[in-house]
């Protein structure tokens, strides 16, 4: 299956702004935190690309998730651990339903023997 090349579906460059100014971090302070200079910064952020390890650390700097926000764009799902669980739990319920089926055609076996017995007894 054949991907063509697309752009990652947020402005990536613009949200980190929005979020320098959200928190109200200069450019020049956001720099500091990343251990490079502020025109590295303003370079990193007028660019198209972004290098993952790059990313990471302005997530770790500013206590946001881009990846996530990358990710609920990945058909329409995002990544959630809690339903993952939930997935999980109800997958382990469906066995023990089926479990519990199996017992209840048992025991409904095992009634119909008795009644029998029962009927032979009295005659």
């Amino acid at each position: 299956m054949k991907i063509d090349q697309e752009r990652v579906p947020i402005n990536l460059q613009k949200r980190i702004k929005d979020e320098l100014k959200k928190q109200k971090i200069s450019l020049s302070s956001m720099a500091r935190k990343l251990n490079i200079s502020s025109v590295s910064l303003f370079q990193l952020l007028e660019r198209s690309t972004m290098q993952v390890d790059r990313l990471w650390t302005i997530c770790l700097a500013l206590d946001i998730n881009l990846f996530q926000e990358i990710a609920n764009h990945l058909d329409g799902k995002a990544y959630n651990p809690a339903l993952e669980e939930k997935d999980k739990e109800i997958e382990v319920l469906e066995h023990k339903i089926k479990d519990l089926e199996n017992d209840v055609e048992r025991l409904k076996t095992e009634r119909d023997c008795f009644k029998e017995a029962i009927s032979l007894l009295k005659t």
